[in-house]
């Protein structure tokens, strides 16, 4: 069983500009989405009518002919100076007259035009003659009033073919109105076409104008409100921090109460005199070390070797630091000067002392 491919009689038309595949926009229009050529799908037929008059064109009996050097015209009457061919078909004779001034170089072509115009006219039994001016023998068909017929009906001949080249003009006169009338027509229906194609366009683009005009204002609106929320949202985190940092502040400076109070006292038992200090019920050194680390160490930048340095210079307590020359302690302690005088700084900081 042998397989017939189906005809494809569904393809789309492509744009003729573009080459993109064409739309229907109606039933007899299409145009192109891409480049917007449009056409229509109708083809109007104008059919002309031209009636030829198909006559029979009627062969003269007689011709006359001049002999001249480009060939053979047609003539009306007889010169002496030149040579003519007469051509009498009701006679079936090709004559060959020789005027009286004519040259021999005239009459020789006279011969040889005669040969050619025999078969031209396919007269193949015709007879050809040759006479002379004033020779003429009785059958020669030229006399006067012959010679008024032929230019008579050559007047005709003429008047004809000047009606027939009037008549082919009008003709073409018709056929190029008739043609403009249809270009002129056809353009019409195109700008008729364009002109609706560009109103839609001018609405569509109205429509996207608007459209976009609807999302902007929407969009703007959106970004107002959530400017809006932004900014309560800030005022309110920066409430919440204000009531946080004013909260952390009340609780530090209860810490700090709390904080001097316990400073204080381990100051004034630090402040002790060597009398009290000699009646206390503490004798070992090495709780009196011990006391003066703890205390000492209270100070900024005093750890536990700083402390015990101090010690062995007889500082044992903040008061008695902050009181101290910083040139001899620095001697006595065996540190910096620089030093300790940042850690009498830092003690009378904690003292409060100006």
């Amino acid at each position: 069983m042998s397989y017939k491919r189906p005809k494809l009689t569904d393809k789309k038309k492509l744009c003729p500009r573009c080459g993109s595949p064409m739309m229907s926009k109606s039933e007899t229009v299409k145009y192109c989405p891409v480049c917007h050529f449009s056409e229509t799908t109708t083809k109007t037929t104008i059919k002309i009518k031209i009636e030829e008059e198909t006559k029979e064109e009627k062969v003269p009996d007689l011709e006359v002919y001049r002999v001249s050097a480009g060939g053979i015209t047609k003539a009306t009457r007889l010169e002496s100076d030149s040579a003519f061919i007469i051509v009498d078909r009701k006679a079936n004779i090709l004559w060959m007259w020789k005027g009286e001034k004519c040259s021999p170089g005239d009459a020789y072509k006279a011969g040889v035009q005669t040969t050619k115009l025999k078969s031209s006219l396919r007269m193949y039994s015709a007879s050809i003659k040759q006479i002379e001016e004033g020779d003429e023998p009785d059958n020669f068909p030229l006399t006067g009033e012959m010679l008024e017929a032929i230019e008579e009906e050559e007047r005709r001949r003429k008047e004809e073919e000047e009606r027939k080249r009037r008549e082919e003009e009008e003709r073409k006169r018709r056929e190029e109105e008739e043609r403009k009338r249809r270009e002129e027509e056809e353009r019409k229906r195109r700008e008729e076409e364009e002109r609706k194609r560009r109103e839609e366009e001018e609405r569509k683009r109205r429509e996207e104008e608007e459209r976009k005009q609807r999302e902007e204002e929407e969009r703007k609106r959106r970004e107002e409100e959530e400017e809006r929320k932004r900014r309560e949202e800030e005022e309110e985190r920066k409430r919440k921090e204000e009531e946080e940092r004013k909260r952390r502040e009340e609780e530090a400076k209860l810490a700090e109460k709390e904080d001097s109070t316990d400073v204080w006292k381990k100051v004034a038992e630090d402040t002790k005199t060597g009398e009290e200090i000699k009646e206390s019920s503490i004798s070992e050194e090495d709780s009196e070390l011990s006391q003066a680390i703890s205390s000492l160490t209270l100070v900024r930048g005093i750890n536990e070797e700083i402390a015990k340095k101090l010690y062995n210079a007889n500082i044992t307590s903040i008061m008695g630091l902050s009181l101290s020359n910083p040139e001899e302690l620095a001697e006595k302690a065996g540190l910096e000067l620089s030093l300790i005088e940042e850690l009498i700084g830092n003690a009378k900081d904690l003292l409060g002392l100006d």
